[in-house]
């Protein structure tokens, strides 16, 4: 099943079959750029099904550098619902509202693109053995 959200903000494509997310943030203006890594996340799914956050942790320094214009502090919110935390190198991507009921949680293989400083897309996919669990645990 895929199940597919888009309002005014990022459009996310989950394939719970595939453990797969494809999130598009609208269109790149230039060819983008792509960084890439295998690091441990979470997508968080509401009671409906939809993917409501997205957890990518210790992400690889070369990607990690590269968000940096998501690096969020005491004086800096997140930016379009993206935080980057630059000392743990987790990027949290907040797509929607709702409460948390499925939460799915394991090594993934992430792509980023990347047009100038802003992030275009996120594809993800979790590796086969991970299972959903209850609820969100952070």
């Amino acid at each position: 099943m895929t199940d597919s959200v888009h309002s005014t903000g990022p459009r996310a494509d989950w394939d719970a079959a595939r453990h797969h997310l494809l999130i598009d943030y609208g269109p790149s203006a230039h060819l983008p750029r792509h960084e890439e890594g295998v690091a441990p996340a979470a997508v968080v799914l509401d009671v409906h099904g939809r993917v409501s956050d997205v957890d990518i942790m210790t992400l690889p320094d070369r990607v990690a550098d590269a968000l940096s214009a998501y690096a969020v502090s005491v004086r800096k919110p997140p930016k379009n619902g993206i935080a980057f935390d630059a000392d743990a190198a987790w990027l949290w991507l907040h797509l929607a509202d709702g409460t948390p009921a499925q939460r799915f949680s394991g090594a993934a293989h992430v792509r980023i693109a990347f047009d100038g400083p802003d992030i275009v897309e996120v594809d993800l996919t979790l590796h086969p053995q991970t299972a959903p669990t209850p609820g969100d645990r952070r």
